[in-house]
């Protein structure tokens, strides 16, 4: 993935109304409960759509991804924790990711679900192409 200017100039705003539209409240509550690899896919996936589109550091990638997510998720920790939290996922889902299928899996279609909704605000006038 590659920087997108329209995003990056609008990368509060373009992605808290992603994270209003893609997550849903019991998202956090399952990743907690590492009930599936699917969420760990998801969260890390959009870690790094975020940092890829942007071209940002890893500190303000993670504070996009918390104020996106925060408002919409039940049970969301606090920054501290939740940095600590996406790093952990980061560092395990790099580490499976050549072994474990369903984490490439839900990172790929993560990303083909995210390009949609690129197409679709690009299509909305609110980013440009």
């Amino acid at each position: 993935m590659a920087f997108v200017q329209s995003v990056y100039d609008k990368r509060h705003e373009f992605f808290k109304r992603f994270g209003d539209e893609f997550f849903n409240e019991e998202f956090w509550i399952k990743l907690s409960l590492n009930q599936n690899t699917f969420f760990d896919a998801t969260l890390c996936a959009f870690y790094t759509m975020v940092k890829a589109r942007c071209d940002i550091d890893d500190n303000e990638a993670s504070e996009i991804v918390f104020n996106s997510m925060k408002d919409k998720c039940k049970n969301f920790p606090s920054f501290d924790d939740f940095k600590q939290i996406l790093n952990e996922k980061l560092n395990e889902t790099g580490s499976n990711s050549s072994s474990d299928d369903g984490i490439e899996k839900g990172m790929k279609a993560f990303e083909m679900l995210y390009m949609q909704w690129e197409l679709k605000m690009v299509d909305e006038g609110f980013i440009e192409n």
